[in-house]
């Protein structure tokens, strides 16, 4: 069986600068890269995240917004 895996971005992913550093970006998408089924779940807007997460290699829709977008 497959597995997902999300993340919430504050507090989590994020330095305390609300950046996502070099390190974490390459990471996930070195995982992603490879099969990792991985997305976020936010708070924040879709401008904010893209932003934010323009790096990281994300292939999956995120939940943003609280659910209210996805």
């Amino acid at each position: 069986m497959k597995e997902l895996y999300i993340s919430d971005l504050d507090g989590t992913l994020l330095t305390d600068s609300a950046k996502l550093s070099s390190q974490t970006s390459s990471c996930l998408r070195e995982m992603i890269g490879q099969g990792l089924d991985f997305t976020i779940a936010t708070a924040r807007t879709a401008a904010t995240v893209s932003i934010i997460m323009k790096d990281a290699g994300l292939k999956l829709p995120a939940i943003l917004m609280n659910g209210a977008v996805i």
